[in-house]
């Protein structure tokens, strides 16, 4: 984000900052806004960071399904209202249990997932996110994870 030309990033608040201002059990790993310097126009999101050590029913069980349900009540996060979940996930595999577990859900958070070997401060803001459906596809992993954080 540093060197990218059209977008700068405006604020990162980790979960130990974003913990003094907690209104809610769930608590994001941090707040990320960045900022598209052409437009102005603020993009934000919470970033969740999984280290493969939480049981897959409660990561997606009860950690998504919170973010989820604060959605369906039109009740902000941190600021956010039915905040984008960016999901970086340890490997290719684990994003994809994940995936096949939030398609299961009744009414799943917004979510995005990449994978932790394939971001690198060059490409964060390029084609390497999957939406859910999309790891449900038998294609080729770079085919899978193509699409774009922001505009």
């Amino acid at each position: 984000c540093r060197a990218h030309a059209r977008y700068r990033l405006a604020s990162f608040e980790t979960d130990a900052e974003l913990a003094a201002q907690a209104t809610s059990d769930v608590i994001p790993d941090a707040r990320v806004v960045i900022e598209d310097r052409r437009s102005g126009t603020m993009y934000s999101f919470v970033l969740e960071v999984d280290l493969g050590t939480e049981a897959l029913s409660w990561l997606v069980g009860r950690k998504l399904a919170h973010y989820a349900l604060l959605a369906r009540s039109r009740t902000a996060i941190f600021g956010l209202h039915a905040p984008l979940v960016v999901l970086v996930a340890p490997s290719v595999r684990r994003a994809e249990n994940i995936a096949d577990a939030l398609l299961h859900e009744d009414a799943p958070p917004r979510v995005v997932l990449a994978v932790q070997d394939v971001l690198s401060e060059t490409n964060v803001l390029d084609a390497a996110y999957a939406l859910p459906r999309d790891l449900a596809e038998p294609e080729a992993l770079a085919s899978r994870f193509r699409r774009k954080l922001l505009p």
